[in-house]
């Protein structure tokens, strides 16, 4: 054998340029490395997640926000027609089951009756107005600590969460949850939407 085939022959491999993989991570994995604990709980106990408490930091509502506002507000317009037909058929009763001379005395009574009923009407479309929250005034931002506060009223369970200077109406399993979890007294950011008597909580934050 020749000295030239005894050398083993060495193939060089192609070089290859470096390559650097960038791995994007989903926006709920980024918000929840950004937020503290506390807060994810407010977000699984509330209903809201990162898109929300996003556009409520600026002043806005989600998309999600503003289809939930105006399904309350269709219930609350339905609640106050609801009231005023109770009403008229509560009056229609009355009237045409009493005997015949006091329904002929109740007529000169009439323009007071239909004054009277005038300003009730009045009355439950400026309340069901009030009390339907409006996307279109913004969200706004109150802060403070919280405080969880379970009453009864009349023989009725009323739980609350009060932020700063506003009390938002929650749910008995969210009451609970909130306690359990030792939110009482954390400091916190909420933001909700102005609604009478009760404002409407949209997002809540751990500040």
């Amino acid at each position: 054998l020749s000295r030239a085939s005894a050398v083993p022959r060495v193939r060089a491999l192609p070089s290859r340029p470096n390559h650097v993989r960038i791995r994007v991570l989903p926006l709920s994995v980024l918000y929840r490395s950004t937020v503290s604990h506390q807060t994810l709980v407010l977000a699984r106990v509330l209903g809201f997640e990162s898109r929300d408490i996003a556009a409520n930091r600026a002043g806005q509502l989600s998309e999600q926000q503003r289809g939930d506002v105006a399904r309350f507000g269709r219930h609350a317009r339905f609640v106050g027609a609801a009231v005023l037909a109770i009403n008229a058929i509560v009056v229609a009763i009355a009237v045409f089951t009493m005997p015949t001379n006091a329904r002929a005395s109740l007529a000169q009574y009439l323009p007071q009756i239909l004054v009277g009923a005038l300003l009730l009407t009045m009355l439950v479309v400026w309340l069901s107005a009030r009390a339907r929250p409006s996307a279109g005034r913004g969200a706004r931002s109150v802060q403070g600590p919280i405080r969880l506060e379970h009453r009864t009223i009349d023989g009725m369970d009323v739980h609350e969460m009060h932020v700063g200077t506003q009390c938002f109406s929650i749910g008995a399993a969210q009451y609970r949850e909130l306690v359990e979890s030792g939110l009482s007294g954390a400091a916190c950011t909420a933001h909700y939407l102005a609604a009478s008597p009760v404002p409407y909580l949209l997002s809540a934050e751990i500040t």
